[in-house]
């Protein structure tokens, strides 16, 4: 599924997975079959975790590339 805010160069996948012992649901951000974004959290809950790897993905505060719990 191509994502409407960072164009047509990026694809969605989803998954679960099991993290200390809870099961959490994930989002990856793909472009040209490598992961650019990965958010993580409860399954219909709230995100917990959001990690950028893509270095052109500016965030608000400036970061290039980070890591958010």
């Amino acid at each position: 599924m191509p994502l409407k805010g960072f164009g047509s160069n990026y694809r969605l996948r989803g998954g679960m997975a099991i993290r200390n012992g809870q099961v959490v649901a994930y989002y990856q951000e793909l472009s040209s079959d490598t992961v650019k974004l990965v958010i993580i959290g409860q399954p219909k809950g709230r995100v917990q975790e959001m990690e950028i790897i893509d270095q052109n993905v500016v965030t608000l505060w400036g970061y290039q590339a980070w890591h958010a719990v």
